[in-house]
């Protein structure tokens, strides 16, 4: 469905070099939002799915975490290597895995508990660790390649010429 929404929508995105040709990375300007945004809906799809299983007291804790572990993380960090991240972005994911990590530890509102005791208690790591050592994972895999690979020329490259003065459009 959020291809044919792609078709509809004027945003023209382009493969990412860096990324083998796989992923989509930010062109430039409010498209980088566009592609967070369409991941931020596949990832609330993923852990919305399921729903019953977060619900169910026939699985214990242990086994939700690793469902969410396997099918929700992959979904949400699907080629996060490559992406351009701010802080917003950052904090928008740890928020998400804090809120999914809450329903799995069924944590509701009028009870509250600090963020590194609920990640201690279900034994999960900062996003920002996560990612790290994803694109760690990355730049490893990008300098064992050959020097003419693409992915590894881009690694290296540095554009000739000079920018244009002012705001970028």
């Amino acid at each position: 469905m959020w291809r044919r929404w792609w078709r509809w929508s004027s945003w023209k995105l382009q493969n990412c070099v860096g990324c083998g040709g796989g992923g989509w990375c930010n062109v430039g300007g409010n498209k980088k939002i566009v592609v967070v945004m369409v991941q931020q809906w596949k990832e609330r799809s993923a852990f919305a799915r399921l729903k019953p299983v977060w619900k169910s007291n026939a699985y214990s804790r242990a086994t939700k975490l690793r469902i969410y572990k396997s099918n929700v993380l992959p979904v949400l960090l699907y080629r996060a290597e490559c992406w351009r991240m701010t802080a917003k972005d950052l904090s928008r994911l740890s928020t998400f895995q804090t809120t999914c990590l809450q329903r799995i530890m069924r944590v509701f509102w009028p009870n509250r508990i600090p963020n590194s005791d609920l990640l201690e208690a279900t034994k999960q790591e900062l996003m920002n660790n996560i990612l790290k050592r994803k694109r760690w994972r990355w730049i490893g895999h990008t300098l064992r390649m050959e020097p003419a690979a693409h992915a590894r020329i881009v690694l290296t490259l540095t554009p000739e010429g000079r920018r244009k003065r002012g705001h970028p459009r």
